[in-house]
């Protein structure tokens, strides 16, 4: 198994340095392994809101679901 060498380092895309860097296959992008982890918990906040969204859309819909049904029922 080979080893990084001094030549295997890539600018992070975020501090623009040249480091170790890892791959992001979500976005294409490299990151050095400290911003790689702001770049995944960054990513986990926008999907956590995402689902808070959903969950007060999905909830809006239901509301006016059971409006409609019990105004046909008058």
């Amino acid at each position: 198994m080979a080893m990084a060498m001094e030549n295997d380092k890539t600018l992070c895309d975020i501090c623009n340095e040249e480091k170790l860097t890892h791959l992001c296959e979500g976005c294409s992008k490299k990151f050095c392994w400290m911003d790689l982890t702001e770049h995944h918990q960054m990513l986990t906040n926008e999907l956590r809101q995402i689902d808070i969204d959903y969950g007060k859309f999905e909830q809006r819909i239901n509301e006016k679901r059971q409006n409609s049904t019990k105004s046909t029922r008058l």
